[in-house]
């Protein structure tokens, strides 16, 4: 999976991949995940006003 960080005036502030914990999933199943956003640190982090999570594989079990 991948995610990006946007301000308050949609621009990127950073990005970030994560995978499940889990190695596979059911659809519709649900899943912890670990997001850390390496390059948004300090007073960026209070500009960050949306998230936005895509699914970049999703191979076929």
């Amino acid at each position: 999976m991948a995610g990006k960080a946007f301000d308050a005036d949609g621009k990127l502030d950073g990005t970030a991949t994560f995978s499940t914990k889990q190695a596979t999933l059911d659809p519709g199943e649900k899943a912890e995940i670990n997001l850390e956003f390496l390059t948004v640190m300090g007073p960026k982090i209070q500009q960050v006003k949306k998230h936005e999570l895509t699914v970049v594989e999703a191979p076929a079990k």
